[in-house]
């Protein structure tokens, strides 16, 4: 146990950085994930802190409103399928990180969108990870690979907290979730068109049927890409298409919704837009309090408990695990009679 809990290893940035590149170098066929890595570097960066129990913008969010001014920013721009005409940008750089940063700096709205981990791939929170962001303005669609820039996704806080962006999301509850609990940031101002179109027609459309709704000329890739292993590098060709498509088309569909809507009143969409911006990230990590109420020992047993508690607690963060897939909480307590077998 000591030995699996060494520091004296490498920092697990440089571990990160030493991973990518072997995949970078490595044939598509026998591509691997190095998102282990990137998991601990994760609560590393993180420093355990816990989870915030109030939004850093609540005053902002309770004051904030979808206005005219909003609905006509960029209402100029195409809302036609224009992929074509620029090809994805992925950084693989600093440099190019750099470039995208600035470029994305300058916009007034931006589509966001998040692929994550699926299966039981967990984190130490009990959640999916974010595999992968793509963010798109009117000109250019990203896609962020959180492995790659894990010591510099912080930077993209000063962009989705921009007061003067709008970043649009379709479906942004698991999103926003994801933004908040594993990289501190909670975005502001932001526009969920699901939850807009709910408020004008009262349907909550997917994706695919939303796109049609809007743009009924559009042609998405396959759905079959939305399962996919999310973790895999370096990304196939057609994942990366599947994934600039989803924010290229919320992009999209906002410059649509606005001129269909324009007239109509927005209350209700500033609303459901205030709310999932309020809301704070959950987890699924047991606690000490709660899992010491379920269970009914001795004073002897109960130190006894507290103290393997917490050794699994330690070891669920150091592994980046769920702590009830290291050993499930009846089996702490060691009471004969109470013990399962």
């Amino acid at each position: 146990m000591e030995r699996n809990l060494d520091q004296s290893q490498p920092p697990l940035w440089k571990k990160l950085e030493i991973l990518h590149g072997k995949c970078k170098r490595r044939p598509f066929e026998n591509r691997e994930s190095f998102y282990p890595s990137y998991r601990r570097t994760v609560q590393v960066r993180n420093k355990y802190k816990p989870i915030p129990t109030v939004n850093p913008h609540l005053s902002k969010i309770n004051n904030w409103k979808v206005t005219k001014q909003i609905l006509l920013n960029d209402a100029q721009k195409s809302s036609t399928d224009s992929r074509n005409q620029y090809p994805v940008t992925e950084p693989i750089t600093n440099d190019q990180f750099d470039k995208m940063l600035q470029n994305i700096s300058i916009q007034t709205e931006i589509a966001v969108d998040i692929e994550f981990s699926h299966g039981k791939d967990h984190s130490y929170y009990g959640k999916s990870y974010p595999a992968l962001i793509q963010i798109s303005t009117h000109e250019a669609d990203f896609i962020i690979c959180p492995f790659r820039f894990a010591s510099r996704m912080k930077e993209l806080k000063s962009i989705f907290t921009d007061d003067t962006m709008l970043k649009i999301f379709h479906g942004s509850a698991n999103d926003l979730e994801m933004l908040k609990l594993y990289f501190g940031i909670f975005p502001f101002p932001i526009m969920d068109i699901q939850a807009a179109h709910d408020a004008f027609t009262g349907e909550i459309l997917k994706f695919e049927n939303i796109t049609h709704f809007y743009i009924p000329e559009a042609t998405l890739p396959s759905k079959d890409y939305q399962r996919a292993d999310w973790r895999l590098r370096p990304l196939p060709n057609e994942y990366k298409e599947y994934a600039r498509s989803d924010s290229h088309f919320i992009l999209k569909i906002w410059n649509r919704m606005k001129t269909r809507w324009y007239e109509s009143n927005w209350d209700q969409v500033t609303i459901k837009c205030q709310s999932l911006m309020r809301k704070l990230p959950r987890t699924k990590v047991p606690t000490l309090e709660t899992e010491r109420k379920s269970l009914d020992f001795d004073h002897k047993s109960q130190r006894t408990f507290e103290t393997l508690f917490q050794l699994r607690d330690d070891l669920g963060k150091h592994h980046d695990i769920p702590p009830n897939l290291i050993i499930r909480t009846e089996y702490l307590c060691f009471d004969p009679q109470k013990t399962p077998e």
